[in-house]
């Protein structure tokens, strides 16, 4: 996964009307929105305008999905006839109208909680762009838990550090607890050096860091507690016996054992040059 806090800026041409649709794919764990809640979902910035045709400067973070759909003229307008009120900028809201060099970005819904948020991205979420009086207009549904602010409303400081960028990358990853040992060995391995990186780094910066951000550290460093925890206990489930009579690998041995019978039936039912050629070539690897 990409470690940095959003994908690499991309100049994007759309003909207007027309809505991005931001989704969070299943294979993303929803920690990773916990873990991103200081940055922006998306930013967007507006580089060009004319009749019908927007270009933009397009940011968003790694795990966001992002498509274009364009859409119908005619309802774009009388949509747009009923929502006139989009000069509203002094806080988070569902409609904006921005002009040539402004931009916004999208935020969780502040007081809501995280699942809500993640239900909304799960199902998608749609930014609808038309173009009236070279202003671009930006809306989105009202029911979902997704907030618009413009660059110049926006106090939030987006965190780049490399600590909190490598606990968001694995946070995200949407975890398999049901995963053969040693996979869930490597993975407590790595969130162990991460969480030693956020110790380091708290230490060595100790009385020079913004409060925020030891905050934000710390938030972190408890997610991947908790993450370790239940990767630990799958670790020991996946060890543990069935009884004391019994080894933690007896299905193993139990599959082996089904394997060995039916070679045996094999050897009696063959043809004996059959078999001496397959025990030739065993013999030979």
């Amino acid at each position: 996964m990409n470690l940095n806090f959003t994908e690499p800026p991309q100049l994007v041409s759309i003909s207007l009307p027309a809505s991005l649709h931001i989704v969070l794919p299943d294979d993303v764990s929803e920690l990773a929105l916990l873990a991103n809640a200081a940055n922006p979902m998306i930013e967007i910035i507006v580089q060009h305008m004319d009749s019908n045709n927007v270009q933009l400067v397009v940011k968003h973070l790694p795990f966001v999905h992002i498509s274009i759909n364009h859409l119908d003229v005619k309802a774009a307008t009388i949509k747009d006839k009923e929502n006139t009120d989009l000069s509203g900028l002094t806080q988070s809201t569902k409609q904006l109208s921005r002009g040539l060099g402004q931009g916004f970005r999208c935020y969780g819904t502040l007081g809501i909680e995280p699942k809500r948020v993640s239900n909304s991205l799960r199902q998608g979420v749609d930014l609808c762009l038309s173009l009236i009086d070279n202003q671009l207009q930006v809306e989105i549904d009202t029911i979902m838990s997704i907030d618009l602010i413009g660059l110049e409303f926006d106090l939030r400081s987006p965190i780049q550090i490399q600590c909190h960028t490598n606990a968001a990358a694995i946070l995200a990853r949407q975890t398999q607890f049901n995963a053969p040992s040693n996979e869930l060995t490597l993975e407590i391995s790595e969130i162990d050096l991460v969480r030693k990186e956020i110790t380091l780094y708290l230490r060595g910066e100790l009385g020079v860091v913004d409060q925020k951000l030891i905050t934000e550290l710390s938030r972190l460093d408890a997610l991947l507690e908790s993450k370790r925890q239940w990767l630990w206990r799958s670790y020991q489930e996946s060890q543990s016996r069935p009884s004391l009579n019994e080894a933690a690998n007896t299905q193993d041995i139990y599959e082996i054992a089904a394997l060995q019978r039916r070679l045996d039936c094999f050897e009696l039912l063959a043809p004996k040059s059959l078999v001496d050629v397959v025990d030739k070539l065993a013999d030979d690897h």
